[in-house]
């Protein structure tokens, strides 16, 4: 299993090795934490958790101004919303963001232990990457976070070199300024004109009908909803919000990294004790939360804006102790030989599964190829069965594709971006590429 780089030497398997240049493309797999595959993989099937209600329901039920507005929740629908919304809502898009910033830093980190430069590399990925979050944003799935997380990754890299201690603080300082935007909005609301806060938060059944048309109607259709959606996300959206929550997290990651937990240092005791500890800091708050607010009386601003700073605020130590829990079983030999390594699969091809996922989801929802149209016909607890089907899909189909190819499909195109060199395709062969 590889293990972290120590400047300029490399840890596997318990021996110390040298890191060697490697020519003019990306670095290799020297230095990799096969945890950090794991826990990768993790994310991006967990993100799904939540990303299924955007992609299954109308704005309405899916943002929870109005989750019943079809009915009230059946026993299931009501078990899978609260199982849902208190174990994935913000915990595995709060991991992804820390993992992206824990990639930052070790891409970093190699690079500087065998001498080469990495601010060209970073900023042209990161070009590449909100190239691709564009795409899939206006012409898949308005819910993109590609484009915000290379946003945020052209300001968070310049503070990759901060020790621990300060990362930690101004990402959770970010983190609030983000979370105080969002209270302002909900406590200023009510002094808003009736007209303007009707229009911003009422729900609007004439509206909810044209969505419905829209997405069970052909893509063109549905861009009269998807693009101006889109937009907000990438403008309004991230300046108020998604700036410093994804932001904050990054450099909570980059921390993380500093401290040892991302490079697979901790012993499996210490992972254990700060996996029990996250989720014992972080599930109170958010079942409280949902307590305070559960569906069918999420309907206010107030509520809504308030509402979500017990997941913001609980999803935090909650990802911190997923990212141990995982961290510390990865560690296990036996695990990862026998149960993790589809798990491992799904991670070194995570932007492959994350769009894969959009794709996949948007066809059986959406009338884009076909009359199926699910959009806001299926419910919270059906929603759970279509994520197991992706799940099994993705964890089988990169299984098979990692045995055969090097890396993904988006992950080469995003690393022959990146690096100005076509990477190495299959396994086998030799080529101008590599892992970065």
């Amino acid at each position: 299993m590889f293990g972290c780089v120590l400047g300029n030497r490399v840890m596997r398997d318990g021996r110390i090795e040298s890191v060697r240049e490697q020519g003019p493309g990306p670095l290799g797999p020297t230095g990799r934490v096969v945890g950090l595959d794991v826990l990768r993989g993790v994310a991006v099937l967990g993100i799904l958790l939540m990303n299924i209600r955007s992609f299954a329901l109308p704005e309405a039920e899916a943002g929870a101004v109005e989750p019943t507005w079809a009915g009230p929740l059946g026993a299931a629908d009501a078990a899978a919303w609260w199982a849902t919304s208190a174990l994935a809502e913000g915990k595995f898009l709060a991991l992804f963001a820390m993992m992206f910033g824990a990639g930052i830093v070790l891409v970093s980190d190699r690079r500087k232990a065998v001498g080469r430069g990495s601010a060209a590399l970073h900023y042209r990925r990161m070009g590449w990457l909100f190239a691709i979050g564009l795409v899939h944003a206006y012409g898949i799935w308005f819910g993109d976070i590609l484009a915000t997380y290379a946003m945020c990754g052209c300001l968070v890299w310049l503070m990759r070199g901060w020790p621990a201690g300060r990362l930690l603080g101004v990402g959770l300082g970010m983190v609030a300024v983000g979370s105080g935007v969002s209270v302002l909005i909900g406590w200023s609301a009510q002094f808003w004109p009736a007209d303007l806060r009707e229009e911003m938060f009422g729900y609007d059944p004439e509206w909810t009908a044209s969505e419905l048309a829209a997405y069970r109607g052909g893509w063109w259709e549905q861009m009269g909803f998807r693009a101006p959606a889109a937009l907000t996300v990438q403008t309004l959206l991230f300046v108020a919000f998604g700036l410093w929550h994804a932001g904050g997290l990054m450099l909570i990651g980059m921390a993380l990294v500093r401290w040892g937990l991302l490079r697979g240092a901790w012993s499996g005791r210490r992972c254990a004790a700060a996996a029990a500890a996250g989720v014992g800091v972080g599930l109170p708050v958010t079942l409280w939360g949902l307590w305070l607010f559960p569906p069918g009386e999420r309907v206010s601003p107030e509520a809504l804006f308030l509402g979500l700073q017990f997941t913001l605020w609980g999803s935090v130590p909650m990802a911190v102790g997923y990212a141990a829990g995982v961290m510390g079983l990865a560690g296990r030999r036996e695990l990862l030989s026998r149960w993790m390594r589809p798990l491992a699969a799904v991670g070194r091809t995570a932007l492959s599964n994350y769009l894969g996922q959009s794709v996949v989801c948007t066809l059986l929802f959406y009338g884009t190829v076909h009359d199926l149209e699910w959009f806001g016909r299926v419910g919270y607890a059906a929603q759970l069965g279509v994520v197991m089907g992706v799940w099994a899909l993705q964890l089988g189909v990169s299984w098979w594709w990692t045995r055969r190819y090097r890396m993904g499909p988006m992950e080469w195109l995003w690393r022959w971006g990146g690096y100005g060199s076509r990477p190495a395709w299959r396994r086998g062969f030799r080529g101008g590429g590599g892992t970065g």
